[in-house]
């Protein structure tokens, strides 16, 4: 019931909401998708092309993962947010100092 599969489903409206606020955002992003989630595979191009600063970010699939990445590849998912972490700190920290 999370994911409407059609337009007047029950969470449409909050994910319409959503999308519109993806499109907005201006902070750093990390969009991760799995190989062979039976919910949303394939949808990792929409996602990195929906939010803006994703784009900034490596394109990240994790193979051999369902759609719970941190169940099915915990410690590669932690690995990917940290280096997430180590990029955009220094990112914030080179603008910070320029200001």
């Amino acid at each position: 019931m999370l994911v409407p599969t059609e337009p007047d489903a029950d969470a449409a409206g909050i994910m319409r909401k959503t999308r519109t606020a993806l499109r907005q955002c201006v902070k750093p992003v990390l969009v991760m998708f799995s190989d062979k989630d039976p919910i949303l595979s394939g949808r990792d191009k929409f996602f990195r092309d929906l939010i803006p600063s994703a784009a900034d970010q490596p394109e990240i699939l994790i193979r051999d993962a369902g759609h719970f990445l941190q169940e099915d590849k915990g410690e590669e998912l932690a690995e990917h947010i940290l280096q997430f972490i180590r990029r955009t700190a220094a990112e914030v920290g080179t603008k910070t100092a320029a200001r």
